[in-house]
């Protein structure tokens, strides 16, 4: 496996590899929609990033408990991906929809 982990944390979490591996999708996403918080602020939509951040807790809490209950630990990480996702989604759904409102004015 992985002899890093062993070295640094023992054995005992050598199992935690292959679901560190799959919560770092969840970072690499959060870090590529990093910006978009600060675009949605610098426009004044603070209301709006607050709903999108809201929403996609929701469903991610809706969520989380059934993936883990059937998928185990795979299942947290795969459902924290799937909570990046919704965010991001939402919010570039919601900054589209105000440009292109602001545009038609």
């Amino acid at each position: 496996m992985n002899p890093g982990i062993s070295l640094a944390f023992g054995d005992n979490f050598i199992d935690a590899y292959y679901v560190v591996l799959v919560y770092y999708v969840a970072i690499f996403i959060s870090i590529v929609t990093l910006p978009i918080v600060p675009i949605l602020q610098a426009l004044a939509l603070n209301k709006e990033a607050f709903k999108a951040q809201i929403v996609a807790t929701v469903l991610y809490c809706l969520v989380i408990y059934p993936f883990i209950y059937y998928y185990g630990l795979y299942g947290a990480s795969i459902s924290y991906i799937m909570y990046y996702i919704l965010w991001a989604a939402y919010t570039i759904f919601i900054l589209k929809r105000k440009i292109l409102k602001k545009e038609k004015i």
